[in-house]
């Protein structure tokens, strides 16, 4: 389920960024307006990684076999990875929202710098994240 956390964070961080990015090119957004986007894409990163995060419980518990889990509870990994999902999405998003106006402080281009300090970041922490809650969850480590 790894490649999933972290395309999920990767397509909603950009989806972010791409917004956010052409409202400060058409002068729409003005960089003191940074806790608005924040408050903003965090509010839409709630409800994102909500609504993916349901939707990966879902599938895991209607579709995946019981008897190839490895001794975990289907439940125990459902949640795991819903929480995983979860973080990374709201994460990504919020990550995404703020990293063009941060571009734009220090006056750079975002639209050259953010797609790829965006991707390293949520491929990065995407596999820590789910690592990390994996692990938690099911005491691995």
């Amino acid at each position: 389920y790894m490649p999933v956390i972290a395309a999920a964070g990767g397509n909603t961080g950009t989806q972010a960024a791409t917004l956010v990015i052409r409202a400060l090119a058409t002068g729409e957004l003005k960089k003191r307006q940074w806790v608005k986007v924040f408050w903003k894409e965090s509010r839409v990163a709630l409800c994102l990684a909500f609504a993916i995060s349901l939707v990966m419980v879902g599938r895991i518990l209607l579709f995946s076999d019981g008897s190839t889990t490895g001794g975990f509870e289907l439940n125990t990994i459902a949640m795991s990875i819903a929480v995983a999902l979860f973080i990374q999405v709201t994460m990504s998003t919020t990550l995404g929202g703020l990293l063009p106006i941060l571009a734009r402080a220090f006056k750079l281009d975002p639209a050259v710098l953010v797609s790829p300090v965006l991707a390293s970041i949520v491929d990065i922490s995407g596999m820590w994240i789910y690592f990390t809650v994996v692990n938690y969850f099911l005491g691995i480590a």
